[in-house]
C-alpha cells in the first residue's frame, strides 16, 4: 500500500487487495466469535450480491477502501512505541504532588487528550503512572472518567484515529484540515462543558496550572498534526495516507537521537502489539466491504427511500444519524460498522447536508460512543488501566456529559450546515 501511494500503479493496488484478502483468510479463523459472526454475515451478503449481479465490483471496492488500514494501524503502533521511549514523560511526574484533587482530574483529562491525540490509550498509561499507586476506588473511578473524556475529545479532531480515517474514506471530498479544524472547535465545546459539569470548584488560576502541567505535550502533538495536514494539502492525499507516509520517518529520526538500545526496545514492542490488534484490521476491512455491498444493493435503496422524508429537515436528520451511530455503539455495534452501512445508503438523503457535516456526523457519533460504550477501546482500556469496574464508566458521571455534549454538538452541526448550504 505504501508503494502504491508513492507510485500509484494499478498492479500494486491489485497486489495490496490480494494481500489483504490473504490476511483475512488467515486471521478470521483465529478471531473472536463476534468478529467471526460479522465476517460470516458479510460473506453471505457479498456472495448473494455476486450471484444476483454477476459482478464482484462492490466487494472489490470495499476491499480497496480497507487496504490502507493495513499500513495505518502498524504506523500508529510504531508511533506509540516510539513515544514510550521519550524522557519527557518521566519529567512530569513530580509536578502534580501539591495539586488539589480537581486539578489532578483536569490534568489527567488534558494529558489523555494531548497524548491520546496520537498515542490513543498510551496516554492512559502515562497519566496513571504519575498518580499515587494506592488510590481508593472512588478516586480511581473519577480519574478513569477524566481520562475517558480526554481521549474521547481527542477523537473529535485528531487525524490519528480510525474514526477520522473512516470519515475520510466515506466522504473523500472533505480535506483533512477541515475535519481537524471543526473537530478542535468541538473539543473546545467539550472542554467548556467539562468545566461546567466537573470542575466548577476550580478557579481560572487553578485551571491554568493544571493545563500548564500538560502543555509540555502540546508541542509534539501540534508538530505531528501540522505535518500530516501540510502533506495532505500539498499532495491531495487523505489524512490517513499522509500519516502512513509521514510518521515512520519521524519515528526513525527521533529514535536515532535516543540511541540504538531505545530503538531496539521500541521496534521490539511493535510486532507483539500488532498481533493483538488483528481483530481491528479484520473488522475495519469487513465493515468497509459490507458497507460497499449494501450501498449498491436494493436494501440500500429501500433504506434511503424510507428516510428520504428527513432530507427536508436537516437538523432532525443530523440528530438521528448521530444518535444512531452513538446508540448502536452503546448497544455493541461498533461505530465503524454502523457508519459504513449508514452513509453510503443515505447518499441521496444527504443532498441537503454539506459534505463536511456528513463526514463529521461519523466522527461525532463515534466520539459519543467512545465516551460510554463498554465495547470500545477507550472505555475498556480506561477501566483496565485505573482498575475500576467497566459498568461504573458506562453509567457514571460521563453519561450526563455525553447527553449534553451530543445535543449541543448536533445543534452546532445543524447551524454549520445551514451556513454552508446557504
Amino acid at each position: 500500500m505504501v508503494l502504491h501511494l508513492l507510485l500509484a500503479l494499478p498492479l500494486l493496488r491489485t497486489l495490496a487487495v490480494a494481500c489483504l484478502a490473504g490476511f483475512l483468510a488467515c486471521a478470521v479463523p483465529r478471531a473472536s466469535v463476534h468478529i467471526q459472526l460479522l465476517c460470516l454475515v458479510t460473506a453471505a451478503v457479498a456472495g448473494w450480491d455476486i450471484l444476483d449481479t454477476g459482478d464482484w465490483a462492490a466487494v472489490r471496492r470495499g476491499l480497496e477502501s480497507g487496504i490502507i488500514f493495513g499500513a495505518f494501524i502498524p504506523t500508529i503502533m510504531l508511533l506509540r512505541a516510539t513515544a514510550d521511549e521519550s524522557p519527557l514523560l518521566a519529567a512530569t511526574r513530580a509536578r502534580i504532588d501539591a495539586w488539589s484533587e480537581g486539578q489532578r482530574e483536569l490534568w489527567v483529562q488534558a494529558v489523555a487528550h494531548l497524548l491520546g491525540s496520537f498515542l490513543m490509550i498510551g496516554g492512559y498509561v502515562i497519566a496513571r503512572s504519575a498518580l499515587p499507586a494506592e488510590l481508593a476506588e472512588a478516586r480511581r473511578v473519577r480519574f478513569a472518567e477524566s481520562a475517558t473524556r480526554g481521549l474521547g475529545l481527542a477523537i473529535c479532531w485528531s487525524p490519528f484515529f480510525v474514526s477520522s480515517a473512516i470519515a475520510s474514506q466515506l466522504v473523500p471530498s472533505v480535506p483533512a484540515w477541515q475535519l481537524v479544524v471543526l473537530g478542535l472547535a468541538f473539543a473546545a465545546l467539550g472542554l467548556v462543558l467539562s468545566k461546567l459539569f466537573f470542575y466548577r470548584q476550580l478557579d481560572a488560576a487553578a485551571i491554568v496550572v493544571a493545563l500548564g502541567g500538560s502543555a509540555v505535550f502540546a508541542v509534539p502533538s501540534a508538530v505531528l498534526v501540522a505535518l500530516v495536514i501540510a502533506l495532505s494539502l500539498a499532495s491531495g492525499l487523505r489524512n490517513l495516507e499522509a500519516i502512513v507516509l509521514v510518521v515512520p520517518g519521524l519515528c526513525a529520526g527521533y529514535l536515532a537521537t535516543l540511541g540504538w538500545p531505545a530503538t531496539q526496545r521500541a521496534l521490539g514492542r511493535v510486532p507483539a502489539t500488532l498481533a493483538r490488534l488483528s481483530d481491528e484490521v479484520i473488522i475495519i476491512s469487513v465493515a468497509m466491504c459490507l458497507g460497499a455491498v449494501i450501498a449498491g444493493s436494493g436494501a440500500g435503496t429501500a433504506l434511503s427511500q424510507l428516510l428520504i422524508g428527513f432530507a427536508a429537515v436537516p437538523p432532525v436528520l443530523i440528530l438521528a444519524e448521530v444518535a444512531l451511530i452513538a446508540g448502536a455503539g452503546f448497544a455493541g455495534v461498533h461505530p465503524m460498522i454502523s457508519a459504513t452501512l449508514l452513509l453510503p445508503v443515505l447518499a441521496e438523503v444527504h443532498r441537503g447536508i454539506a459534505d463536511l457535516v456528513v463526514a463529521y456526523i461519523v466522527v461525532f457519533g463515534w466520539t459519543l460512543s467512545s465516551l460510554l460504550a463498554i465495547w470500545t477501546l477507550p472505555v475498556a482500556s480506561s477501566a483496565t488501566c485505573f482498575d475500576v469496574p467497566v459498568r461504573r464508566l458506562a453509567f457514571g458521571r460521563n453519561l450526563r456529559f455525553v447527553v449534553a455534549f451530543g445535543v449541543c454538538g448536533c445543534i452546532a452541526l445543524a447551524a454549520l450546515n445551514r451556513t454552508m448550504m446557504n
